[in-house]
């Protein structure tokens, strides 16, 4: 057993064998801990609020959330073809079936697919993981002479391989290791429940970093080692394939010998160039018109880091719509923790009063809110459709259970609140911007930067 003392600057030591006298607060500032006085107080208000039981019985969610008067799944302008919502399941791949979508969707439009075609999430997440694990080793090599209490080793050594990603990563995957049609590597049960292959790969990891640590340098044989567990887990990854698909009008063709490099170049046309990631935050620290690189990003030695530029929330939500209105679909990160009717397949923080329950809690700026860390890049979806400015058509990969179809609307002021950065075709933004992105002149983001 340990005891608490507080000493004078307020920070609680501990001292073996002796009980705490008190929580480790200072007795002679009542502010400092919590007393029966307040209790009783703080009872007294809740017990005027009788509507809590709602809360009690379904969630604050559904208690809070307001009769629906706006048609949210009419959309003037849809992209085509409206294709079938994928499921993520319970990994965090969120990131790689939405930019697939992107692909899909003209992929499908160009080969006359059925809409349900779907590339291989599970061979993009392999080589991912692979490539992670890679990078670990490789600074855990480099930082061995720092203390274990270094900030970025105790990052990466809580999360040895971040199962969440960014465009660019998939970008660097796809170009080093192309794509396959889902038929030619399916899902499994690990990449469909990633948790404990992630336990068991991170567990792993961790060893290989004590013993780089120790002088031991073969980081080969640590690769061997790894590249196995992810076989056993996801299955081994195709070299090469014969590619046969059915038209939508039933037509049976083939296309073989086929490596997943050349049926990324080749058929599904992936053109990383074309793109460009912009994002808004508004805090003074981080200048609009400012290319941002965040290096810890980085999934692929020698690939590109994660970067975007910080435009406007008018700039961002313009060329938004634009794109969409243009026929083309838009890859986006926002928080979906906040103001969402999955049932309905509804983000739209005029939805729900939860100030019925909880009293106004002031205002929280979308600045304030990124620097406190209210708001995070949560999620990863795609934009395809749009209706009058108002609203934006979302395919989401939570199945079709979900919303209409498995897809969602989003309201603009959700997206002007949780929508943080997006993958536009560099043809909807300015020259200037082009040329900002092409210079490759970066600001570079740390560990302690908010990073979108």
């Amino acid at each position: 057993m340990e005891a608490a003392i507080t000493t004078t600057s307020g920070i609680s030591t501990t001292t073996p064998g002796i009980r705490p006298e008190t929580s480790g607060f200072s007795a002679g500032n009542p502010l400092q801990t919590i007393t029966e006085e307040m209790l009783e107080q703080y009872q007294k208000t809740f017990d005027r609020i009788p509507q809590s039981i709602e809360v009690v019985r379904v969630g604050i969610s559904e208690a809070s959330k307001r009769d629906a008067v706006v048609p949210y799944h009419i959309f003037s302008q849809k992209i085509k073809p409206q294709v079938t919502a994928a499921d993520q399941k319970k990994s965090l791949f969120c990131w790689i079936f939405a930019i697939l979508n992107v692909h899909r969707i003209d992929f499908i439009k160009r080969f006359n697919l059925p809409n349900d075609f779907q590339f291989s999430q599970t061979y993009v997440a392999f080589y991912d993981k692979l490539e992670k694990a890679h990078m670990f080793l490789l600074r855990m090599k480099e930082l061995r002479q720092e203390p274990i209490s270094h900030k970025e080793i105790q990052k990466r050594l809580r999360e040895p391989i971040e199962e969440g990603g960014k465009w660019v990563q998939f970008a660097n995957i796809v170009k080093k290791y192309g794509l396959v049609p889902l038929e030619h590597m399916k899902a499994t049960y690990s990449t469909e429940n990633t948790s404990q292959m992630n336990f068991e790969l991170s567990s792993t990891l961790r060893r290989f970093a004590r013993d780089l640590r120790e002088g031991k340098d073969d980081i080969n044989e640590m690769l061997k080692k790894v590249y196995g567990i992810l076989c056993i887990h996801m299955g081994s990854p195709p070299t090469q394939f014969d590619w046969t698909y059915e038209t939508s009008n039933g037509k049976v063709k083939t296309v073989n010998e086929l490596t997943p490099q050349q049926f990324a170049v080749k058929h599904v046309e992936f053109q990383p160039e074309d793109y460009i990631v912009i994002g808004n935050n508004p805090m003074e620290k981080y200048p609009y018109g400012t290319l941002y690189e965040a290096p810890y990003y980085r999934n692929v030695s020698g690939g590109m880091a994660h970067r975007y530029i910080n435009v406007p929330m008018g700039i961002l939500l313009g060329t938004v719509k634009t794109s969409v209105s243009a026929g083309d679909p838009v890859c986006f990160s926002s928080d979906t923790r906040y103001s969402k009717d999955l049932e309905g397949g509804v983000f739209d923080p005029a939805l729900f009063d939860k100030d019925y329950y909880y009293g106004d809690q002031g205002d929280f700026s979308r600045a304030q809110r990124l620097e406190y860390g209210d708001v995070e890049p949560w999620h990863v979806m795609t934009f395809t459709g749009i209706h009058e400015h108002s609203r934006l058509q979302v395919l989401n990969s939570w199945s079709t259970e979900y919303g209409k179809d498995g897809y969602f609307s989003m309201s603009t002021d959700y997206f002007k609140e949780y929508v943080l950065r997006a993958i536009v075709k560099r043809s909807h933004l300015s020259e200037d911007l082009c040329a900002l992105w092409d210079k490759n002149k970066s600001t570079q983001l740390g560990l302690d930067d908010v990073v979108l």
